[in-house]
C-alpha cells in the first residue's frame, strides 16, 4: 500500500502511520498535555507512540482512575481460537512489580504497527503493581476496562479481544487488544466521514474505538483543538 491517507478499507500504511503517530505526539505537546506522557520510540518506519499514565492503587480502590473505566473484575476473557492462535503467557511478567519502593502504578500503552493487518495495534503494561493484586488480566478488567464495555471485550467485538502476547519488539510478555477487528470498525467510520480524514485524525478515531476498551482516551483538547487540514 502507497497511499498517503488513511484507505476507505480502514487499513493504514506504514509511513501513514509514522505520520500519524508523530503527529499526535506534536498535538500532545501543542496542546499542553501534563497527566500523560507522550513518547515516540524506534527509528525510521519502525517508529510508534508510547502514552503512559498514572494509575491509582489502594486499599480503598473501587474504580479506575481512567474517567471511563470499570468497577471489579469478572473472568479473564479468552480470544477465540478463530480469531487468534496465541499461546498463554506468563501473567506475571506483564505486569512490573518493585516491592522494595512505595511507588505510584503506572499503565503504559504502546501503538505498534502491524505489518500483518496494516492497521495499529495496542499493547499494554502495568507497572509498579502493589502486591497482593492480581498480575493477571482479571486486573486489566478491574482498573482500566469500563462497565460498559466488559461484555463486549470478552466476546470479541468490533475493538477485537483482550489477551496476552509477547511484544513483538522486546518479547516481553504484555497486554493487548488483538487487531482481528480494527480495519472492519475503522471502515465503518472513515466511510461515515464526508471527505478524507488526515493520519493524526485516523488515530484518533482508532483511540477512541480500541484505547476506550483499556482506560486509554484523550483529552477534548487534543480532539477538538486543532486543524488537521
Amino acid at each position: 500500500m502507497s497511499f498517503n491517507q488513511p484507505e476507505d478499507s480502514g487499513f493504514i500504511a506504514e509511513h501513514v502511520f509514522d505520520q500519524a503517530c508523530q503527529g499526535l505526539s506534536r498535538l500532545a505537546l501543542e496542546t499542553g498535555q501534563r497527566e500523560s506522557k507522550f513518547d515516540i520510540r524506534g527509528e525510521a518506519q519502525n517508529r510508534y507512540l508510547v502514552i503512559s499514565r498514572p494509575l491509582s492503587i489502594g486499599p480503598s480502590r473501587q474504580r479506575s482512575a481512567s474517567p471511563t473505566a470499570s468497577d471489579s473484575a469478572e473472568e479473564a476473557h479468552d480470544i477465540p481460537t478463530d480469531c487468534a492462535d496465541i499461546e498463554d503467557e506468563d501473567d506475571n511478567a506483564a505486569v512490573h512489580h518493585h516491592p522494595a519502593s512505595h511507588t505510584s502504578s503506572t499503565v503504559e500503552y504502546q501503538i505498534l504497527y502491524s505489518t500483518s493487518y496494516h492497521v495499529p495495534v495496542l499493547y499494554f503494561f502495568l507497572r509498579d503493581m502493589p502486591a497482593p493484586k492480581s498480575r493477571t488480566i482479571d486486573t486489566v478488567y478491574q482498573y482500566l476496562v469500563p462497565q460498559h464495555l466488559q461484555t463486549e471485550a470478552r466476546t470479541v467485538g468490533v475493538m477485537g479481544g483482550i489477551g496476552m502476547t509477547n511484544h513483538p519488539i522486546s518479547d516481553i510478555p504484555c497486554f493487548w487488544v488483538h487487531p482481528c477487528n480494527t480495519a472492519e470498525a475503522m471502515k465503518e467510520i472513515l466511510n461515515s466521514v464526508e471527505r478524507k480524514s488526515s493520519p493524526v485524525e485516523y488515530l484518533l478515531i482508532w483511540v477512541g474505538i480500541v484505547g476506550a476498551a483499556v482506560g486509554l482516551s484523550l483529552p477534548k483538547e487534543m480532539i477538538f483543538g486543532t486543524d488537521f487540514k
